[in-house]
Protein backbone atom coordinates (compact mmCIF):
# COMPACT_ATOMS: atom_id res chain seq x y z
CA UNK A 1 0.00 0.00 0.00
CA UNK A 2 1.01 3.65 -0.26
CA UNK A 3 1.01 3.80 3.53
CA UNK A 4 3.53 0.94 3.73
CA UNK A 5 5.71 2.55 1.07
CA UNK A 6 5.77 5.74 3.11
CA UNK A 7 6.91 3.84 6.20
CA UNK A 8 9.68 2.09 4.24
CA UNK A 9 10.79 5.41 2.77
CA UNK A 10 11.08 6.98 6.21
CA UNK A 11 13.02 4.00 7.56
CA UNK A 12 15.48 4.05 4.67
CA UNK A 13 15.91 7.80 4.98
CA UNK A 14 16.98 7.25 8.58
CA UNK A 15 19.54 4.68 7.45
CA UNK A 16 20.73 7.03 4.68
CA UNK A 17 21.17 9.87 7.18
CA UNK A 18 23.47 7.61 9.20
CA UNK A 19 25.66 7.06 6.15
CA UNK A 20 24.81 3.37 5.86
CA UNK A 21 23.68 3.36 2.20
CA UNK A 22 26.91 3.90 0.23
CA UNK A 23 26.42 5.56 -3.15
CA UNK A 24 22.75 6.30 -2.49
CA UNK A 25 21.70 9.95 -2.71
CA UNK A 26 17.92 9.63 -2.39
CA UNK A 27 15.41 7.00 -1.30
CA UNK A 28 12.28 7.66 -3.39
CA UNK A 29 12.40 9.76 -6.54
CA UNK A 30 9.23 11.24 -8.04
CA UNK A 31 8.79 13.16 -11.30
CA UNK A 32 7.89 16.74 -10.33
CA UNK A 33 9.04 18.79 -13.33
CA UNK A 34 6.45 20.64 -15.42
CA UNK A 35 3.23 18.70 -16.07
CA UNK A 36 4.77 15.50 -14.67
CA UNK A 37 4.15 16.91 -11.19
CA UNK A 38 0.42 16.65 -11.91
CA UNK A 39 0.70 13.19 -13.46
CA UNK A 40 2.75 11.81 -10.55
CA UNK A 41 0.22 13.25 -8.13
CA UNK A 42 -2.74 11.73 -10.00
CA UNK A 43 -1.00 8.33 -10.19
CA UNK A 44 -0.53 8.48 -6.43
CA UNK A 45 -4.07 9.55 -5.58
CA UNK A 46 -5.92 7.25 -8.00
CA UNK A 47 -6.48 4.42 -5.52
CA UNK A 48 -7.70 6.67 -2.71
CA UNK A 49 -10.14 8.91 -4.60
CA UNK A 50 -12.23 6.31 -6.38
CA UNK A 51 -14.10 3.21 -5.27
CA UNK A 52 -16.65 0.73 -6.60
CA UNK A 53 -19.96 2.26 -7.59
CA UNK A 54 -18.56 5.79 -7.52
CA UNK A 55 -17.94 7.54 -10.81
CA UNK A 56 -16.68 10.93 -9.63
CA UNK A 57 -12.96 11.41 -9.16
CA UNK A 58 -11.43 14.84 -9.87
CA UNK A 59 -14.84 16.27 -10.80
CA UNK A 60 -18.37 15.61 -9.56
CA UNK A 61 -19.94 14.00 -12.63
CA UNK A 62 -23.40 15.36 -11.77
CA UNK A 63 -22.44 19.02 -11.32
CA UNK A 64 -18.96 19.23 -12.82
CA UNK A 65 -17.67 20.81 -9.61
CA UNK A 66 -13.94 20.23 -8.93
CA UNK A 67 -13.17 17.72 -6.17
CA UNK A 68 -9.42 18.31 -6.29
CA UNK A 69 -9.34 19.93 -2.84
CA UNK A 70 -11.09 17.07 -1.00
CA UNK A 71 -9.46 14.83 1.60
CA UNK A 72 -7.85 12.14 -0.61
CA UNK A 73 -6.07 14.74 -2.73
CA UNK A 74 -4.89 16.83 0.21
CA UNK A 75 -3.56 13.76 2.00
CA UNK A 76 -1.69 12.58 -1.10
CA UNK A 77 -0.08 15.97 -1.71
CA UNK A 78 1.02 16.09 1.92
CA UNK A 79 2.83 12.78 1.42
CA UNK A 80 4.64 14.22 -1.60
CA UNK A 81 5.60 17.31 0.39
CA UNK A 82 6.99 15.08 3.15
CA UNK A 83 9.36 13.34 0.70
CA UNK A 84 12.70 15.23 0.96
CA UNK A 85 13.71 14.15 -2.56
CA UNK A 86 10.90 16.32 -3.94
CA UNK A 87 12.75 19.49 -3.01
CA UNK A 88 14.48 19.02 -6.39
CA UNK A 89 12.50 18.89 -9.63
CA UNK A 90 13.11 15.78 -11.74
CA UNK A 91 11.88 14.33 -15.01
CA UNK A 92 11.15 10.65 -15.65
CA UNK A 93 14.45 10.49 -17.55
CA UNK A 94 16.33 11.91 -14.54
CA UNK A 95 14.78 9.31 -12.26
CA UNK A 96 15.55 6.37 -14.52
CA UNK A 97 19.14 7.53 -15.03
CA UNK A 98 19.67 7.76 -11.26
CA UNK A 99 18.19 4.29 -10.73
CA UNK A 100 20.40 2.79 -13.45
CA UNK A 101 23.42 4.52 -11.89
CA UNK A 102 22.53 3.17 -8.42
CA UNK A 103 22.01 6.61 -6.90
CA UNK A 104 18.47 5.97 -5.63
CA UNK A 105 16.61 3.11 -3.96
CA UNK A 106 13.22 3.59 -5.66
CA UNK A 107 11.59 5.76 -8.28
CA UNK A 108 8.09 6.32 -9.64
CA UNK A 109 8.11 6.17 -13.43
CA UNK A 110 8.73 3.65 -16.18
CA UNK A 111 11.71 2.28 -18.14
CA UNK A 112 12.45 3.42 -21.68
CA UNK A 113 15.33 3.11 -24.07
CA UNK A 114 15.07 6.89 -24.51
CA UNK A 115 16.01 7.48 -20.87
CA UNK A 116 19.28 5.53 -20.63
CA UNK A 117 20.66 5.41 -24.16
CA UNK A 118 24.28 4.98 -23.08
CA UNK A 119 23.56 1.84 -21.06
CA UNK A 120 24.62 -1.18 -23.11
CA UNK A 121 24.46 -3.96 -20.51
CA UNK A 122 21.50 -4.96 -18.31
CA UNK A 123 21.62 -4.20 -14.61
CA UNK A 124 20.74 -6.97 -12.17
CA UNK A 125 19.96 -4.33 -9.52
CA UNK A 126 16.79 -3.06 -11.19
CA UNK A 127 13.31 -4.44 -10.54
CA UNK A 128 9.87 -3.26 -11.67
CA UNK A 129 6.52 -3.36 -9.85
CA UNK A 130 3.07 -1.80 -10.13
CA UNK A 131 2.38 1.23 -8.01
CA UNK A 132 0.87 0.46 -4.61
CA UNK A 133 -2.80 0.65 -3.78
CA UNK A 134 -4.82 1.90 -0.85
CA UNK A 135 -7.03 -0.01 1.60
CA UNK A 136 -9.17 3.11 1.99
CA UNK A 137 -10.79 5.59 -0.38
CA UNK A 138 -12.54 8.87 0.27
CA UNK A 139 -16.23 8.99 -0.65
CA UNK A 140 -17.05 12.62 -1.47
CA UNK A 141 -20.80 11.85 -1.44
CA UNK A 142 -20.65 10.62 2.15
CA UNK A 143 -17.71 12.88 3.08
CA UNK A 144 -15.89 10.05 4.80
CA UNK A 145 -13.19 7.42 4.29
CA UNK A 146 -14.35 3.96 3.25
CA UNK A 147 -12.41 0.77 4.00
CA UNK A 148 -12.22 -1.56 1.02
CA UNK A 149 -13.41 -5.14 1.29
CA UNK A 150 -10.87 -7.96 1.49
CA UNK A 151 -11.45 -9.01 -2.12
CA UNK A 152 -11.93 -5.48 -3.45
CA UNK A 153 -9.52 -4.01 -5.99
CA UNK A 154 -7.13 -1.70 -4.15
CA UNK A 155 -4.83 -0.66 -7.00
CA UNK A 156 -6.10 1.73 -9.67
CA UNK A 157 -3.75 2.47 -12.54
CA UNK A 158 -3.60 6.00 -13.92
CA UNK A 159 -3.94 5.57 -17.68
CA UNK A 160 -3.93 7.62 -20.84
CA UNK A 161 -2.04 10.70 -19.65
CA UNK A 162 0.44 10.51 -22.52
CA UNK A 163 1.52 8.23 -25.34
CA UNK A 164 -0.35 7.41 -28.53
CA UNK A 165 -4.01 6.56 -29.03
CA UNK A 166 -5.83 5.65 -32.24
CA UNK A 167 -9.61 5.76 -32.57
CA UNK A 168 -12.30 5.92 -35.24
CA UNK A 169 -15.01 8.57 -35.12
CA UNK A 170 -18.52 7.10 -35.02
CA UNK A 171 -19.60 9.35 -37.90
CA UNK A 172 -16.64 8.43 -40.10
CA UNK A 173 -17.43 8.16 -43.82
CA UNK A 174 -14.83 5.38 -44.17
CA UNK A 175 -15.45 3.35 -41.03
CA UNK A 176 -14.17 -0.04 -42.21
CA UNK A 177 -11.09 1.39 -43.89
CA UNK A 178 -10.36 3.46 -40.78
CA UNK A 179 -10.67 0.42 -38.53
CA UNK A 180 -8.32 -1.58 -40.74
CA UNK A 181 -5.82 1.27 -40.63
CA UNK A 182 -6.10 1.46 -36.80
CA UNK A 183 -5.51 -2.31 -36.56
CA UNK A 184 -2.47 -2.00 -38.83
CA UNK A 185 -1.05 0.88 -36.77
CA UNK A 186 -1.34 -1.10 -33.53
CA UNK A 187 -0.14 -4.42 -34.98
CA UNK A 188 2.98 -6.18 -33.73
CA UNK A 189 5.05 -5.37 -36.83
CA UNK A 190 4.07 -1.71 -37.11
CA UNK A 191 4.25 -0.98 -33.38
CA UNK A 192 7.92 -2.04 -33.39
CA UNK A 193 8.59 0.75 -35.86
CA UNK A 194 6.26 3.43 -34.51
CA UNK A 195 5.53 2.71 -30.84
CA UNK A 196 9.14 2.36 -29.74
CA UNK A 197 9.94 5.86 -30.98
CA UNK A 198 7.81 7.31 -28.19
CA UNK A 199 9.23 7.44 -24.67
CA UNK A 200 5.68 7.43 -23.30
CA UNK A 201 4.34 4.40 -25.16
CA UNK A 202 4.61 1.01 -23.47
CA UNK A 203 4.28 -2.56 -24.79
CA UNK A 204 0.64 -3.64 -25.05
CA UNK A 205 0.61 -6.96 -26.94
CA UNK A 206 1.52 -10.34 -25.46
CA UNK A 207 3.92 -11.15 -28.29
CA UNK A 208 5.86 -7.95 -27.55
CA UNK A 209 7.35 -9.55 -24.43
CA UNK A 210 9.98 -11.33 -26.51
CA UNK A 211 11.10 -8.00 -27.96
CA UNK A 212 10.69 -5.85 -24.87
CA UNK A 213 14.22 -4.46 -25.06
CA UNK A 214 13.10 -2.61 -28.20
CA UNK A 215 10.98 -0.55 -25.80
CA UNK A 216 13.10 -0.51 -22.64
CA UNK A 217 16.62 -0.57 -24.01
CA UNK A 218 19.30 -2.79 -22.52
CA UNK A 219 19.13 -1.47 -18.95
CA UNK A 220 16.68 -4.12 -17.71
CA UNK A 221 17.67 -7.75 -17.48
CA UNK A 222 15.23 -10.49 -18.54
CA UNK A 223 13.65 -10.81 -15.09
CA UNK A 224 13.00 -7.06 -14.75
CA UNK A 225 11.68 -6.92 -18.31
CA UNK A 226 9.17 -9.63 -17.48
CA UNK A 227 8.21 -7.79 -14.28
CA UNK A 228 7.54 -4.66 -16.32
CA UNK A 229 5.37 -6.52 -18.81
CA UNK A 230 3.49 -8.31 -16.00
CA UNK A 231 2.79 -4.96 -14.30
CA UNK A 232 1.36 -3.55 -17.52
CA UNK A 233 -0.74 -6.67 -18.12
CA UNK A 234 -2.13 -6.68 -14.57
CA UNK A 235 -3.32 -3.11 -14.95
CA UNK A 236 -5.12 -3.91 -18.20
CA UNK A 237 -7.01 -6.77 -16.54
CA UNK A 238 -8.41 -4.67 -13.70
CA UNK A 239 -12.03 -3.59 -13.72
CA UNK A 240 -11.34 -0.13 -12.28
CA UNK A 241 -8.81 2.39 -13.55
CA UNK A 242 -8.27 6.12 -13.35
CA UNK A 243 -8.33 8.45 -16.37
CA UNK A 244 -8.41 12.23 -16.31
CA UNK A 245 -11.68 13.27 -18.01
CA UNK A 246 -11.48 14.21 -21.69
CA UNK A 247 -12.68 17.80 -21.54
CA UNK A 248 -12.00 20.95 -23.49
CA UNK A 249 -8.82 22.66 -22.33
CA UNK A 250 -7.59 19.55 -20.54
CA UNK A 251 -3.96 20.68 -20.81
CA UNK A 252 -4.84 23.94 -19.04
CA UNK A 253 -6.44 22.07 -16.15
CA UNK A 254 -3.32 19.90 -15.87
CA UNK A 255 -1.09 22.99 -16.01
CA UNK A 256 -2.97 24.65 -13.15
CA UNK A 257 -2.75 21.45 -11.11
CA UNK A 258 0.99 21.17 -11.75
CA UNK A 259 1.48 24.80 -10.70
CA UNK A 260 -0.44 24.20 -7.49
CA UNK A 261 1.55 21.09 -6.64
CA UNK A 262 4.82 22.91 -7.29
CA UNK A 263 3.75 25.70 -4.92
CA UNK A 264 3.14 23.15 -2.17
CA UNK A 265 6.44 21.33 -2.82
CA UNK A 266 8.31 24.65 -2.59
CA UNK A 267 6.64 25.33 0.75
CA UNK A 268 4.84 28.43 -0.47
CA UNK A 269 1.40 27.03 0.41
CA UNK A 270 0.09 24.13 2.46
CA UNK A 271 -1.34 21.21 0.47
CA UNK A 272 -4.88 22.26 1.44
CA UNK A 273 -4.28 25.90 0.41
CA UNK A 274 -2.62 24.85 -2.82
CA UNK A 275 -5.43 22.54 -3.92
CA UNK A 276 -8.09 25.05 -2.89
CA UNK A 277 -6.39 27.46 -5.27
CA UNK A 278 -6.35 24.82 -8.02
CA UNK A 279 -10.08 24.27 -7.51
CA UNK A 280 -10.71 27.99 -7.95
CA UNK A 281 -8.63 28.04 -11.15
CA UNK A 282 -10.52 25.03 -12.47
CA UNK A 283 -13.83 26.78 -11.80
CA UNK A 284 -12.53 29.75 -13.80
CA UNK A 285 -11.74 27.39 -16.68
CA UNK A 286 -15.20 25.86 -16.38
CA UNK A 287 -16.71 29.31 -16.77
CA UNK A 288 -14.51 30.10 -19.78
CA UNK A 289 -15.24 26.88 -21.65
CA UNK A 290 -18.87 26.67 -20.55
CA UNK A 291 -19.75 24.93 -17.30
CA UNK A 292 -22.58 22.86 -18.78
CA UNK A 293 -20.44 21.84 -21.75
CA UNK A 294 -17.70 20.67 -19.40
CA UNK A 295 -20.16 18.77 -17.25
CA UNK A 296 -21.48 16.94 -20.30
CA UNK A 297 -17.93 16.13 -21.41
CA UNK A 298 -17.14 14.73 -17.95
CA UNK A 299 -20.23 12.50 -18.13
CA UNK A 300 -19.30 11.33 -21.64
CA UNK A 301 -15.72 10.67 -20.53
CA UNK A 302 -17.03 8.33 -17.83
CA UNK A 303 -19.16 6.46 -20.42
CA UNK A 304 -22.40 7.46 -18.73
Amino acid sequence: TWEQLNVVRQQLEGILAQGNLPGIENVLLEATSDEMAAYTFLARVASSCKGPGRVSSVFDFQTGAPLIDTAAFVQTLQTMVDNPANKTQRSIADIYSDLVAGKAVMGIGWPSRHFAENKTEPSSNLAVARLPGSPNWFDTNEDKWITRGVDEQSRLDFLGFDGRVVSVAKNSLQTQASIRFAVWLSSFATSRKIGIDSATTAPYLTNQLGTITAWTGESLDDEAGTQYFDALSAGQRERLSFVFPRIQGQSEYIEQLANGISSALRGELTPAESLKGVSAKWNDLHDRFGRDNQRKAIVASENL
